[in-house]
């Protein structure tokens, strides 16, 4: 069975900015003009829920930069390419997954570990590796511990321990990051990015928000943030009680905000997951609740997968308990309707689990509404599920629900696929 999580490989990611589905390049290509106009120490944030893309975004930026001369198809305008050349030329770009790391006690020594791990882009200039060694033993033991051996010769250091008491001060600490910098960097800028910090746990989060604060204000880096702000502003909440105001805390961090959203979900579904027959009623059925719970992305992806499994494991009837018109509406209309609810609404889920039928009645409502405002052809839910004239089309969709449900065959089907969470 097909997956539809598009995985963050180099073929997507170039993929995605050629086919450019949900009109991100405007945006990347404000990123870009944006940071090769910055000469001071800058903080920006890529905005968005869960789920939006973010992640795929910051790569989207990173490939156009490593690759825009090498990959033929990737074809921009030459001002347009000339500002991402400046930015390869002036700038060494670190990523930090923030996540990935919180298990790390201390934030600054794994960021520092980051940047160590990206040495062979800047190491060609870097004169004296003896002056990379003597900032390093400033830092204190875990540093020295975690850097290759085959970037810096660490034979004549003695014990950890006499290297830990060297440093005393937060300044020194400081002192000595610059100083490392400038060995490293020399006349380039640094761009860090900071990914997933509002998956972390919140003491983590606080901690790397604290490390930027003190140790990367120096005019020649630039933060890019990558991250979920509400969700980051309830994770700051968490640590510093329910009277703090998260949000207006992270506002101070922030001197530009990129905003990504969800709101070209149908469009998404229809271009990159082929979920896309205008008269096929189970995808307009689920473009309607893909807007009433404001999917995202991921959230289609996963979506489309389960629907296909559920389709493909459930074997059409063949034993006449149900007629076409009953079978239509079952895996036409109230399918796509369950698995929404699984994703979004765990509420309305567990009730069609213990036999409910208010949240689906509820959600037949909104479909209702929705074909009669939007739609040229309005009588989809009376056709499919054979209702008659003097009927209403939720009432007669709700009783063949629960001839569904009551009967063992199907009602042993549906179980088994809660059972392998295919629903």
């Amino acid at each position: 069975m097909e997956s539809f999580e598009l995985e963050l490989t180099e073929d997507n990611i170039k993929e995605t900015i050629l086919k450019n589905y949900l009109d991100n390049n405007k945006r990347l290509y404000t990123l870009a003009r944006l940071i090769d106009s910055i000469e001071n120490n800058t903080n920006i944030c890529i905005d968005g829920d869960w789920g939006c893309g973010k992640t795929f975004f910051i790569n989207q930026f990173i490939y156009l930069i490593n690759n825009r001369e090498t990959d033929s198809e990737l074809k921009l305008e030459k001002d347009l390419s000339d500002v991402f050349s400046n930015i390869e030329t002036n700038n060494i770009i670190i990523y930090y997954d923030a996540w990935k790391n919180d298990h790390h006690p201390d934030a600054f020594e794994s960021i520092i570990f980051n940047i160590l791990n990206e040495f062979p882009k800047y190491k060609d200039r870097v004169e004296d590796f003896n002056n990379i060694k003597d900032i390093l033993i400033g830092f204190g033991k875990n540093i020295i511990n975690k850097c290759s051996y085959e970037i810096i010769d660490f034979d004549n250091i003695k014990t950890y321990e006499e290297l830990a008491e060297q440093i005393v001060t937060v300044e020194e600490k400081k002192e000595r990051f610059r100083e490392l910098l400038q060995k490293i960097l020399g006349k380039k800028r640094m761009i860090l990015i900071i990914d997933e910090l509002d998956r972390c746990n919140p003491i983590y989060a606080s901690k790397v928000l604290e490390t930027i604060k003190h140790f990367y204000d120096f005019s020649n880096i630039t933060i890019i943030y990558v991250s979920n702000n509400k969700e980051l502003a309830n994770t700051m909440k968490k640590q510093y009680g329910e009277n703090f105001n998260g949000y207006e805390y992270l506002n101070k961090f922030y001197d530009f905000v990129i905003t990504l959203d969800n709101d070209k979900n149908i469009e998404y579904s229809q271009k990159v997951l082929n979920f896309n027959s205008s008269t096929y009623l189970p995808h307009n059925i689920s473009y309607e609740m893909f807007k009433k719970y404001n999917f995202s992305y991921r959230d289609c992806n996963r979506f489309r997968t389960m629907y296909d499994m559920v389709r493909n494991y459930i074997e059409r009837d063949k034993n006449g308990i149900f007629n076409r018109k009953e079978y239509n509406t079952a895996f036409d209309i109230i399918l796509p309707i369950i698995i929404a609810f699984k994703i979004k609404d765990l509420v309305a889920y567990r009730e069609c689990l213990n036999g409910g039928t208010s949240k689906l009645k509820e959600a037949l409502k909104y479909i209702k509404n929705s074909f009669e405002k939007n739609y040229t052809h309005t009588g989809w839910l009376k056709e499919i599920s054979g209702t008659d004239e003097n009927e209403d089309e939720i009432e007669k969709i709700i009783q063949i629900y629960n001839k569904f449900k009551d009967n063992d065959m199907y009602s042993e089907l549906f179980n088994e696929c809660i059972k392998m969470s295919i629903i």
